[in-house]
Parts: C-alpha cells; structure tokens; sequence
C-alpha cells in the first residue's frame, strides 16, 4: 500500500515538474519590456529646455542592438499633461496605452515634447506587431494612434 501511494505521490510531483518547465519555457519566448526611459517634458528642467518648442511632431521611430528593440514614442502634447503609459506583451502583439491622467489645472499655453523610450529584449528572431494607442484629456476611449510590425532576425 505505502508503494502505491509513493508512486501515485511520485507522478503527481514528476506531472507537476513537467507542467512548470513548460509554462516556463514559453514564457522564455516572449519579448520583455526591461525598462522605460521618460525624457522631454518629464525631465525635471523640461520647464526650461521644451516649453519653448512651438512646434513639434508626433512620431515614433526605432533601433534594433542585438536583442534589443529601442521604441521612441514622442508626443507633441500640453505641457501641463499627466501622460502615464501602460504596456502589455501578448504572444506576437505589443501594445502601448498613453493617457492623459491629468485632474487639475490640466491646461497651460505651451506645448512640448513627451518622450517615451521603451526598451524590449529577447526580441533576437522575432515577428511582432506593436500597436499604440492614445486618449487625450477628457478622451473616454483609447484610439489606435500608431501600428507597425518589427521584423528582426532576417537576412
């Protein structure tokens, strides 16, 4: 009987095991965000250095360094903004939420530049589609801003 149940204890454990290393090893297959840098208006001296730009432009672009994917997310936005971002990683999708989370004196007659560098490794021979999406002040609903697919591992 003691036999019986050390095998039956001894294949539940070895089930269990086996079930891990798989979760573990597809989560291993994912891109991950490392880090984010916020530059631009959220610098402490942004007062000074960006709220003279009287022009600006919403763009996103990026660079590739082994198997790292740099994203430079800029937006031409009041300075007076909260923007606050959000990201999540889905299989073969990215996607990036920016808002404006301002509540109080949400509004200044200047504009400037947010900058947002979102830094993914384990990006070496991936297909993956980035998707951002925006919602301004007093916005109930997000909407799809930018969409690219990055392709990186090919000859």
């Amino acid at each position: 009987m003691k036999a019986i149940k050390l095998i039956i204890i001894s294949i539940y454990v070895f089930g269990f095991i086996s079930c891990d290393k798989k979760d573990n090893s597809s989560e291993s297959d994912k891109v991950v965000l490392s880090k984010v840098d916020y530059q631009g208006c959220f610098i402490e001296n942004a007062e000074k250095t960006t709220k003279s730009v009287t022009t600006g432009t919403d763009t996103v672009f990026y660079s590739i360094d082994n198997d790292t994917l740099t994203l430079s997310v800029i937006k031409f936005y009041n300075c007076c903004g909260l923007l606050k971002d959000s990201v999540i990683i889905d299989n073969e999708n990215v996607k990036i939420y920016i808002s404006d989370i301002c509540v109080d004196n949400c509004l200044c007659y200047c504009m400037c530049n947010f900058d947002f560098v979102f830094y993914f490794t384990d990006f070496w021979q991936k297909n993956i589609d980035f998707y951002i999406y925006l919602k301004g002040l007093d916005e109930s609903n997000y909407e799809l801003w930018k969409e690219t697919k990055f392709i990186d591992g090919l000859d």
